[in-house]
């Protein structure tokens, strides 16, 4: 298969001329609206429209992306929206954004109107606070965190406002929020519902049953690990990314071939050794001494003064020193547990590289570019 450069961006130039009352709604579309959830809509005035246009007759565009993952490709997506048809004069309505340490919340939605009585509800997926990835981590051991609850609350009220067709989605944990609002919705919501995206977002520690699994579209890249958290099922689209890594998690590095995501034939070795490791570490893990771990190891982070994660791993040596300096105050039964924990971690890690493929691979390549360099310099083995 050929490999495409394409992405939202380009797919936002190219396809741009159409707008939404004359071509309806696809992946990319969706991908793009969830992107947008990201932006610093604090800055907007109250008076203004709240269209892109407008935003970038006010230069205010520039301003919003500051901080962000990858903001200069931010940067050139926004320029490509504000120049299309089909994104620069869609309003949204009944932005949300909600910060509350004591509750470990960080939760943000917002709904755009595609056509009249045509709806996108995106919820926002994580960003760089450890506020935020605490609430991530509670998925691991909470029946429903409270962002969850506030997503069935916000999809509940935009429909009985506001009825019509409604398409619902988000990125990274807003993926998940976009299931489980749908999941825990009244069925007069549910039969409003046209389908859900959920952009390399964890899955749910639940059954989904077929009413609401068929209506669901899940993507992840080739080398996920956040999309396969909680995830028992594989009923998903792989796709090509830009990047490699971690960065592959990022919606503007997937490729684009027309209207549709650029598809991989499977996820790399790490993917699902990445997975089997956890699943089995989880496992091995009751709810409740994982809550023990991840508050504890929490705490240590708060008591260092970290905040934004993004400026604390630039910071990386600095930070380090801070962090152990304070995981040596904690309680030593505490520092055991973490023992106990991570010891079990390391032993799923092994026991997941021996079943994978990738591992053996790696060496026998190893082997063979070292034989390789040998012939070259002529060296003898010994």
């Amino acid at each position: 298969m050929r490999k495409t450069k394409d992405n939202l961006t380009e797919y936002a130039k190219r396809e741009g001329d159409v707008p939404f009352s004359r071509r309806s709604l696809n992946p990319i579309d969706a991908a793009i609206f969830t992107q947008l959830t990201y932006l610093d809509y604090g800055l907007v005035p109250a008076d203004m429209t709240p269209t892109l246009a407008t935003l970038g007759e006010a230069n205010l565009l520039p301003l919003m992306t500051r901080g962000l993952w990858m903001q200069e490709a931010n940067d050139d997506l926004l320029a490509a929206l504000v120049a299309s048809a089909r994104f620069r004069d869609v309003h949204w309505a009944n932005l949300v954004r909600i910060v509350d340490p004591d509750a470990e919340l960080q939760f943000g939605a917002m709904t755009f109107e595609l056509t009249p009585g045509e709806y996108f509800v995106a919820y926002c997926g994580t960003q760089a606070t450890l506020l935020d990835w605490k609430e991530d981590f509670n998925m691991a051991f909470m029946q429903a965190v409270p962002s969850q609850k506030l997503a069935v609350r916000y999809l509940e009220r935009r429909v009985a406002e506001f009825p019509g067709q409604y398409f619902v989605g988000g990125h990274s944990k807003g993926g998940n929020l976009a299931v489980y609002s749908m999941l825990h919705s009244k069925r007069s919501v549910q039969a409003q519902v046209q389908l859900v995206f959920n952009f390399d977002g964890p899955g749910l520690k639940e059954t989904i049953p077929v009413h609401v699994s068929a209506k669901v579209r899940k993507f992840v890249p080739e080398s996920t690990i956040i999309g396969l958290l909680l995830e028992p099922d594989r009923n998903f689209a792989i796709v090509q990314s830009n990047a490699g890594g971690i960065n592959q998690h990022n919606l503007l590095t997937w490729r684009v071939q027309r209207r549709h995501f650029a598809a991989a034939p499977k996820l790399r070795w790490s993917a699902r050794y990445t997975q089997r490791a956890v699943d089995a570490w989880l496992a091995e893990l009751t709810p409740s001494a994982r809550q023990e771990v991840l508050d504890s190891l929490f705490s240590v982070l708060t008591a260092s003064d970290i905040d934004d994660l993004n400026a604390a791993g630039q910071a990386f040596p600095e930070t380090a020193k801070t962090v152990l300096a304070q995981a040596q105050t904690v309680d030593p039964s505490v520092r055991k547990q973490w023992r106990s924990a991570f010891g079990d971690l390391l032993s799923a890690l092994r026991i997941a590289a021996i079943r994978a493929e990738g591992p053996q691979k790696l060496a026998v390549e190893a082997r063979t570019r070292r034989e390789a360099l040998r012939k070259r310099l002529d060296v003898k083995k010994k």
